[in-house]
């Protein structure tokens, strides 16, 4: 069965910052989406992350068929979200 994880995330331009969520997400088996208004990026891409507002906040959604991987996955992107 389908998920989805959402949440809001906020990398800061912080170089290493963007470098470790990237890697994290990389990791993943599933698919990633960050969304900032209209423009929804692949969340794999570091190019496409640089394409965004890093200062504000990005929402993130990933889509999972595993169970198993929905508490790995709330673990990579809590360092960065917005609570």
């Amino acid at each position: 069965r389908k998920r989805m994880i959402t949440g809001q995330v906020k990398l800061c331009n912080d170089m290493e910052a963007i470098q470790r969520f990237n890697s994290a997400m990389n990791e993943l088996e599933c698919d990633v989406d960050l969304q900032q208004g209209r423009y929804v990026i692949d969340g794999k891409s570091i190019m496409g992350m640089f394409s965004l507002s890093l200062l504000e906040p990005i929402n993130i959604t990933v889509h999972t068929d595993s169970e198993a991987e929905v508490e790995p996955i709330k673990a990579y992107i809590s360092d960065y979200s917005i609570e």
